[in-house]
Protein backbone atom coordinates (compact mmCIF):
# COMPACT_ATOMS: atom_id res chain seq x y z
CA UNK A 1 0.00 0.00 0.00
CA UNK A 2 1.30 3.21 -0.98
CA UNK A 3 -0.03 6.68 -1.88
CA UNK A 4 2.92 7.91 -4.08
CA UNK A 5 6.09 6.24 -5.81
CA UNK A 6 8.57 9.10 -5.47
CA UNK A 7 7.84 11.01 -2.21
CA UNK A 8 9.98 9.86 0.70
CA UNK A 9 7.40 11.87 3.23
CA UNK A 10 4.54 9.38 2.22
CA UNK A 11 4.84 6.09 3.67
CA UNK A 12 4.90 2.19 2.31
CA UNK A 13 2.73 -0.72 4.08
CA UNK A 14 3.24 -4.49 3.08
CA UNK A 15 1.75 -6.72 4.18
CA UNK A 16 1.54 -10.91 3.46
CA UNK A 17 -0.88 -13.98 3.32
CA UNK A 18 0.03 -17.20 1.48
CA UNK A 19 0.37 -20.77 1.94
CA UNK A 20 3.42 -22.51 4.48
CA UNK A 21 4.78 -24.85 2.22
CA UNK A 22 7.76 -23.57 0.77
CA UNK A 23 10.70 -25.06 1.87
CA UNK A 24 13.20 -22.34 0.34
CA UNK A 25 11.63 -19.28 1.18
CA UNK A 26 8.82 -19.24 2.81
CA UNK A 27 8.61 -17.71 6.63
CA UNK A 28 6.12 -18.88 9.28
CA UNK A 29 4.67 -15.08 9.03
CA UNK A 30 0.83 -14.78 7.95
CA UNK A 31 -0.38 -11.62 8.59
CA UNK A 32 3.21 -10.10 8.72
CA UNK A 33 3.16 -6.19 7.72
CA UNK A 34 6.29 -3.72 7.06
CA UNK A 35 6.05 -0.21 6.95
CA UNK A 36 8.64 2.65 5.57
CA UNK A 37 9.00 6.13 5.82
CA UNK A 38 11.38 8.49 4.44
CA UNK A 39 14.15 5.70 3.25
CA UNK A 40 14.17 3.52 6.35
CA UNK A 41 12.10 0.61 7.33
CA UNK A 42 10.29 1.94 10.79
CA UNK A 43 8.52 -1.58 10.93
CA UNK A 44 10.67 -4.05 9.68
CA UNK A 45 10.84 -7.40 8.36
CA UNK A 46 14.48 -9.39 9.81
CA UNK A 47 15.01 -10.80 6.36
CA UNK A 48 17.97 -12.96 5.41
CA UNK A 49 20.90 -13.84 8.19
CA UNK A 50 23.28 -12.68 6.02
CA UNK A 51 26.18 -12.02 6.83
CA UNK A 52 26.22 -14.47 9.42
CA UNK A 53 24.91 -17.16 8.13
CA UNK A 54 22.01 -18.76 6.05
CA UNK A 55 22.22 -21.79 8.06
CA UNK A 56 18.31 -22.10 8.79
CA UNK A 57 18.02 -23.26 4.98
CA UNK A 58 17.56 -26.18 6.19
CA UNK A 59 13.40 -25.84 6.69
CA UNK A 60 12.46 -29.30 7.36
CA UNK A 61 14.63 -29.41 10.04
CA UNK A 62 15.79 -26.88 11.75
CA UNK A 63 13.74 -23.70 10.29
CA UNK A 64 11.77 -22.95 13.56
CA UNK A 65 14.80 -22.19 15.06
CA UNK A 66 15.44 -19.29 13.87
CA UNK A 67 13.75 -16.20 14.35
CA UNK A 68 14.65 -14.64 11.11
CA UNK A 69 12.26 -17.23 9.83
CA UNK A 70 9.70 -18.50 12.56
CA UNK A 71 6.53 -16.33 13.97
CA UNK A 72 8.46 -15.20 16.68
CA UNK A 73 10.57 -13.09 14.60
CA UNK A 74 7.87 -11.65 12.69
CA UNK A 75 4.90 -8.52 13.41
CA UNK A 76 2.18 -10.64 14.28
CA UNK A 77 -0.25 -12.45 17.16
CA UNK A 78 0.50 -14.96 19.97
CA UNK A 79 -2.05 -16.47 22.00
CA UNK A 80 -0.44 -18.09 25.18
CA UNK A 81 2.82 -18.15 22.98
CA UNK A 82 0.96 -20.60 20.52
CA UNK A 83 3.28 -19.93 17.13
CA UNK A 84 2.79 -20.19 13.46
CA UNK A 85 3.59 -24.02 11.88
CA UNK A 86 4.81 -25.39 8.78
CA UNK A 87 2.90 -27.22 6.10
CA UNK A 88 0.23 -26.64 3.16
CA UNK A 89 -2.43 -27.22 5.56
CA UNK A 90 -0.98 -23.87 7.50
CA UNK A 91 -2.04 -20.32 5.35
CA UNK A 92 -2.80 -16.96 5.87
CA UNK A 93 -5.84 -15.50 3.32
CA UNK A 94 -6.18 -12.15 2.00
CA UNK A 95 -10.05 -11.98 2.54
CA UNK A 96 -9.88 -8.30 1.27
CA UNK A 97 -8.72 -5.89 -0.68
CA UNK A 98 -10.03 -2.40 -2.14
CA UNK A 99 -8.05 0.21 -3.37
CA UNK A 100 -8.95 3.98 -4.24
CA UNK A 101 -6.78 7.10 -4.12
CA UNK A 102 -8.00 8.22 -1.08
CA UNK A 103 -7.50 4.95 0.91
CA UNK A 104 -6.45 1.03 0.95
CA UNK A 105 -8.50 -1.58 2.62
CA UNK A 106 -7.14 -5.34 3.50
CA UNK A 107 -8.02 -7.88 5.68
CA UNK A 108 -5.70 -10.96 6.15
CA UNK A 109 -7.07 -13.51 7.95
CA UNK A 110 -4.19 -15.76 9.52
CA UNK A 111 -6.44 -17.97 11.53
CA UNK A 112 -5.23 -21.32 9.97
CA UNK A 113 -1.76 -20.43 10.03
CA UNK A 114 -1.83 -21.39 13.96
CA UNK A 115 -2.40 -25.08 15.22
CA UNK A 116 -5.67 -23.93 16.53
CA UNK A 117 -4.98 -24.94 20.45
CA UNK A 118 -4.71 -21.69 21.98
CA UNK A 119 -5.62 -18.74 18.57
CA UNK A 120 -9.06 -19.41 17.41
CA UNK A 121 -9.17 -16.62 15.07
CA UNK A 122 -7.32 -14.02 13.94
CA UNK A 123 -8.47 -11.57 11.26
CA UNK A 124 -5.71 -8.58 10.60
CA UNK A 125 -7.60 -5.26 9.18
CA UNK A 126 -5.12 -2.34 7.74
CA UNK A 127 -6.38 0.94 6.46
CA UNK A 128 -4.26 3.28 5.07
CA UNK A 129 -5.56 6.55 4.92
CA UNK A 130 -3.61 8.33 2.43
CA UNK A 131 -0.74 10.15 2.25
CA UNK A 132 -0.01 9.00 5.52
CA UNK A 133 -2.07 7.53 7.85
CA UNK A 134 -2.20 4.08 9.06
CA UNK A 135 -4.53 2.11 10.86
CA UNK A 136 -4.37 -1.98 12.13
CA UNK A 137 -7.20 -3.73 13.83
CA UNK A 138 -6.25 -7.02 15.40
CA UNK A 139 -9.25 -8.87 15.96
CA UNK A 140 -8.61 -12.17 18.28
CA UNK A 141 -10.85 -15.14 19.44
CA UNK A 142 -9.51 -17.07 21.98
CA UNK A 143 -10.43 -18.65 25.38
CA UNK A 144 -11.14 -15.72 28.04
CA UNK A 145 -8.03 -14.95 30.05
CA UNK A 146 -5.69 -16.07 27.52
CA UNK A 147 -2.82 -13.98 27.24
CA UNK A 148 -2.65 -12.14 24.07
CA UNK A 149 0.23 -10.59 22.31
CA UNK A 150 0.91 -8.36 19.47
CA UNK A 151 4.45 -8.23 18.31
CA UNK A 152 6.51 -5.32 16.70
CA UNK A 153 10.06 -5.26 15.22
CA UNK A 154 11.53 -1.77 14.68
CA UNK A 155 13.75 -0.73 12.38
CA UNK A 156 14.91 2.34 13.75
CA UNK A 157 15.68 3.25 17.33
CA UNK A 158 12.37 3.57 19.81
CA UNK A 159 11.12 5.21 23.18
CA UNK A 160 8.63 3.12 24.48
CA UNK A 161 5.88 5.34 26.57
CA UNK A 162 3.41 4.31 28.86
CA UNK A 163 0.56 3.89 25.92
CA UNK A 164 2.54 4.70 22.40
CA UNK A 165 5.91 4.67 20.79
CA UNK A 166 7.89 6.96 19.42
CA UNK A 167 10.14 5.99 16.02
CA UNK A 168 12.89 7.95 15.51
CA UNK A 169 14.39 7.58 12.11
CA UNK A 170 17.74 9.43 10.33
CA UNK A 171 14.95 11.60 8.48
CA UNK A 172 11.95 11.42 10.48
CA UNK A 173 9.66 10.26 13.21
CA UNK A 174 6.56 7.71 13.58
CA UNK A 175 4.37 7.61 16.26
CA UNK A 176 2.77 3.91 17.69
CA UNK A 177 -0.28 4.97 19.04
CA UNK A 178 -2.35 2.58 21.21
CA UNK A 179 -5.91 2.95 20.99
CA UNK A 180 -7.55 -0.51 22.03
CA UNK A 181 -7.57 -2.28 24.43
CA UNK A 182 -7.53 0.02 27.78
CA UNK A 183 -5.84 -2.45 29.49
CA UNK A 184 -2.22 -3.42 28.29
CA UNK A 185 1.58 -3.52 28.65
CA UNK A 186 3.80 -2.81 26.30
CA UNK A 187 6.59 -4.98 27.39
CA UNK A 188 10.15 -4.37 25.17
CA UNK A 189 12.58 -7.52 24.45
CA UNK A 190 15.16 -8.72 22.29
CA UNK A 191 15.73 -11.74 20.56
CA UNK A 192 19.37 -13.36 21.21
CA UNK A 193 21.19 -14.38 17.49
CA UNK A 194 24.35 -16.03 16.91
CA UNK A 195 24.58 -17.15 13.05
CA UNK A 196 26.21 -20.16 12.43
CA UNK A 197 28.86 -19.21 10.15
CA UNK A 198 32.29 -18.51 11.31
CA UNK A 199 33.58 -14.52 13.11
CA UNK A 200 29.82 -14.69 13.22
CA UNK A 201 28.83 -11.62 15.56
CA UNK A 202 26.24 -11.91 18.92
CA UNK A 203 23.55 -9.76 18.39
CA UNK A 204 20.51 -8.96 20.00
CA UNK A 205 17.43 -7.93 17.96
CA UNK A 206 14.85 -5.78 19.44
CA UNK A 207 11.15 -6.32 19.59
CA UNK A 208 7.83 -5.23 21.45
CA UNK A 209 5.01 -6.94 22.95
CA UNK A 210 1.58 -5.42 23.75
CA UNK A 211 0.54 -7.78 25.83
CA UNK A 212 -3.23 -8.00 27.38
CA UNK A 213 -5.33 -10.70 28.77
CA UNK A 214 -8.51 -11.85 27.14
CA UNK A 215 -11.60 -10.54 29.16
CA UNK A 216 -13.98 -12.42 26.96
CA UNK A 217 -13.79 -14.99 24.20
CA UNK A 218 -13.02 -11.99 21.38
CA UNK A 219 -10.55 -8.98 22.08
CA UNK A 220 -9.64 -6.30 19.12
CA UNK A 221 -6.54 -4.28 19.60
CA UNK A 222 -6.27 -1.29 17.21
CA UNK A 223 -2.89 0.71 16.81
CA UNK A 224 -2.22 3.84 14.58
CA UNK A 225 1.22 4.30 12.81
CA UNK A 226 1.04 8.13 11.89
CA UNK A 227 4.68 10.17 11.14
CA UNK A 228 4.89 13.15 13.49
CA UNK A 229 7.87 16.02 14.15
CA UNK A 230 7.93 15.66 17.77
CA UNK A 231 6.87 13.69 21.48
CA UNK A 232 4.34 16.28 21.86
CA UNK A 233 2.34 15.97 18.55
CA UNK A 234 2.31 12.41 19.23
CA UNK A 235 0.46 13.33 22.68
CA UNK A 236 -1.48 15.68 21.36
CA UNK A 237 -2.75 12.65 18.74
CA UNK A 238 -3.41 10.30 21.68
CA UNK A 239 -5.45 12.61 23.54
CA UNK A 240 -7.71 13.85 20.38
CA UNK A 241 -8.27 10.29 19.00
CA UNK A 242 -11.71 8.44 19.91
CA UNK A 243 -13.28 5.38 19.09
CA UNK A 244 -17.15 4.68 18.01
CA UNK A 245 -18.86 1.64 17.41
CA UNK A 246 -22.07 1.32 15.21
CA UNK A 247 -22.78 -2.58 14.71
CA UNK A 248 -20.07 -4.14 12.78
CA UNK A 249 -18.74 -0.66 11.70
CA UNK A 250 -15.72 0.55 14.30
CA UNK A 251 -14.20 4.07 13.21
CA UNK A 252 -11.40 5.40 14.63
CA UNK A 253 -11.67 9.45 14.80
CA UNK A 254 -7.89 10.85 14.38
CA UNK A 255 -7.17 14.46 14.69
CA UNK A 256 -4.12 15.00 12.61
CA UNK A 257 -2.37 18.47 11.76
CA UNK A 258 -5.35 20.20 11.82
CA UNK A 259 -7.24 18.12 10.34
CA UNK A 260 -10.15 15.42 11.35
CA UNK A 261 -9.56 12.19 9.77
CA UNK A 262 -11.52 8.62 10.01
CA UNK A 263 -10.52 5.17 10.07
CA UNK A 264 -13.36 2.44 8.92
CA UNK A 265 -13.12 -0.97 9.84
CA UNK A 266 -16.18 -3.63 8.91
CA UNK A 267 -15.22 -6.47 12.34
CA UNK A 268 -17.07 -9.85 12.37
CA UNK A 269 -16.31 -12.86 10.97
CA UNK A 270 -13.94 -13.43 7.68
CA UNK A 271 -13.41 -17.40 8.20
CA UNK A 272 -10.31 -18.31 6.33
CA UNK A 273 -10.93 -21.30 3.32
Amino acid sequence: MRASWENPDHPLLAAKGGIHDDPHHGHLDAGQFAIKYRGEWFIKELGYMSPYGLGYWDYRRRFKEYVHANSLGHNVVFVNNEQQEFGNQYFGKVTRFETSPEQDYAIIDASRAYPGKELRSWQRHIVFSKPDLIGVLDEVVSAPGAQIAVRIHPGVPFQAKEKDILLSGKAGKMAVILLQPEAFALKPDTHPFLGEQRHAKFSRVPYWDLVTQAAGTQTQVLTLFVPVETEEEMMKIRQTSRVTVQGRRLRCLVNYREKSRSLDFETGEHPAS
